[in-house]
Protein backbone atom coordinates (compact mmCIF):
# COMPACT_ATOMS: atom_id res chain seq x y z
CA UNK A 1 0.00 0.00 0.00
CA UNK A 2 1.12 3.60 -0.91
CA UNK A 3 0.93 5.79 2.22
CA UNK A 4 3.90 8.65 1.05
CA UNK A 5 4.31 10.18 -2.84
CA UNK A 6 5.56 13.75 -3.82
CA UNK A 7 3.41 15.67 -5.61
CA UNK A 8 3.02 14.64 -9.31
CA UNK A 9 3.91 16.86 -12.23
CA UNK A 10 3.83 16.88 -15.95
CA UNK A 11 6.48 15.74 -18.09
CA UNK A 12 6.67 18.83 -20.55
CA UNK A 13 5.53 22.81 -21.42
CA UNK A 14 2.06 23.24 -20.31
CA UNK A 15 1.33 25.33 -23.35
CA UNK A 16 2.04 21.87 -25.03
CA UNK A 17 0.36 19.86 -22.87
CA UNK A 18 -3.05 21.49 -22.69
CA UNK A 19 -3.35 20.96 -26.29
CA UNK A 20 -3.07 16.89 -26.31
CA UNK A 21 -5.06 14.16 -25.55
CA UNK A 22 -2.64 12.50 -23.08
CA UNK A 23 0.81 13.43 -21.37
CA UNK A 24 3.11 12.13 -19.17
CA UNK A 25 3.47 12.86 -15.57
CA UNK A 26 5.99 11.98 -12.61
CA UNK A 27 5.55 10.95 -9.39
CA UNK A 28 8.35 10.97 -6.71
CA UNK A 29 7.89 8.45 -3.61
CA UNK A 30 9.65 8.82 -0.39
CA UNK A 31 11.37 5.11 -0.55
CA UNK A 32 12.57 3.39 -3.30
CA UNK A 33 10.07 0.27 -2.09
CA UNK A 34 7.03 2.40 -2.82
CA UNK A 35 8.16 3.04 -5.94
CA UNK A 36 8.75 -0.32 -7.07
CA UNK A 37 5.35 -1.00 -5.61
CA UNK A 38 3.18 1.42 -7.49
CA UNK A 39 5.57 0.59 -10.86
CA UNK A 40 4.98 -2.65 -10.50
CA UNK A 41 1.40 -2.38 -10.47
CA UNK A 42 1.37 -1.58 -13.74
CA UNK A 43 -1.54 0.54 -14.26
CA UNK A 44 -3.41 2.95 -11.66
CA UNK A 45 -6.52 5.36 -11.88
CA UNK A 46 -6.35 9.12 -12.37
CA UNK A 47 -9.94 10.99 -12.49
CA UNK A 48 -11.37 7.55 -13.65
CA UNK A 49 -9.24 7.08 -16.04
CA UNK A 50 -6.63 3.90 -16.59
CA UNK A 51 -2.64 4.73 -16.56
CA UNK A 52 0.10 3.12 -16.97
CA UNK A 53 3.47 2.43 -14.77
CA UNK A 54 7.13 2.67 -16.03
CA UNK A 55 9.93 3.78 -14.53
CA UNK A 56 11.14 7.14 -15.87
CA UNK A 57 14.43 7.64 -17.30
CA UNK A 58 16.47 11.09 -17.67
CA UNK A 59 17.58 11.39 -21.22
CA UNK A 60 19.96 14.08 -22.43
CA UNK A 61 18.41 16.48 -24.64
CA UNK A 62 20.72 15.89 -28.30
CA UNK A 63 21.33 18.80 -29.94
CA UNK A 64 21.47 18.64 -34.00
CA UNK A 65 23.49 21.00 -36.42
CA UNK A 66 20.19 22.28 -38.65
CA UNK A 67 22.65 22.24 -41.82
CA UNK A 68 24.13 18.90 -41.67
CA UNK A 69 22.48 17.20 -38.34
CA UNK A 70 25.90 16.18 -36.98
CA UNK A 71 25.70 16.47 -33.06
CA UNK A 72 29.68 17.57 -32.82
CA UNK A 73 28.65 21.17 -32.97
CA UNK A 74 25.87 23.83 -33.59
CA UNK A 75 24.32 24.98 -36.64
CA UNK A 76 26.28 28.32 -36.08
CA UNK A 77 29.70 26.42 -36.61
CA UNK A 78 28.64 23.98 -39.43
CA UNK A 79 31.64 23.87 -41.90
CA UNK A 80 30.06 20.85 -43.79
CA UNK A 81 26.99 22.52 -45.31
CA UNK A 82 23.71 21.17 -45.88
CA UNK A 83 23.60 17.59 -46.11
CA UNK A 84 20.71 15.35 -46.08
CA UNK A 85 20.00 13.82 -43.02
CA UNK A 86 18.87 10.08 -44.52
CA UNK A 87 21.82 9.57 -46.62
CA UNK A 88 24.59 12.30 -45.87
CA UNK A 89 24.24 13.48 -49.85
CA UNK A 90 25.29 17.18 -50.60
CA UNK A 91 22.89 16.97 -54.31
CA UNK A 92 19.55 16.61 -52.04
CA UNK A 93 17.63 17.84 -49.06
CA UNK A 94 15.94 15.28 -46.65
CA UNK A 95 12.75 15.81 -47.72
CA UNK A 96 13.71 15.01 -50.91
CA UNK A 97 15.62 11.71 -50.45
CA UNK A 98 14.98 9.42 -53.17
CA UNK A 99 13.50 6.11 -51.85
CA UNK A 100 16.28 3.64 -53.43
CA UNK A 101 18.78 5.63 -51.84
CA UNK A 102 20.37 3.76 -48.78
CA UNK A 103 20.50 5.13 -45.40
CA UNK A 104 23.69 6.68 -43.84
CA UNK A 105 24.22 7.87 -40.52
CA UNK A 106 26.53 11.24 -40.26
CA UNK A 107 27.33 10.84 -36.84
CA UNK A 108 28.29 7.00 -36.52
CA UNK A 109 28.18 5.78 -40.47
CA UNK A 110 25.52 3.30 -39.58
CA UNK A 111 22.57 2.64 -41.65
CA UNK A 112 20.25 4.69 -40.53
CA UNK A 113 19.16 8.07 -40.29
CA UNK A 114 21.31 10.91 -38.57
CA UNK A 115 18.67 11.44 -35.77
CA UNK A 116 17.75 7.47 -35.14
CA UNK A 117 17.37 6.52 -32.21
CA UNK A 118 19.24 3.43 -32.52
CA UNK A 119 22.35 5.71 -33.52
CA UNK A 120 25.39 4.89 -31.00
CA UNK A 121 26.75 8.41 -31.27
CA UNK A 122 23.86 9.80 -29.34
Amino acid sequence: MLTQCGKPSWLGPESLISKQSSASISISFMSEESATIFRDQGIFYLFGTSCQTSKYTEWPQIYYCNLCSSIDHCTDACQTGCLCATCTSSEHVTDLHPAETPHKCVNCGGEHEARSIVCDAR
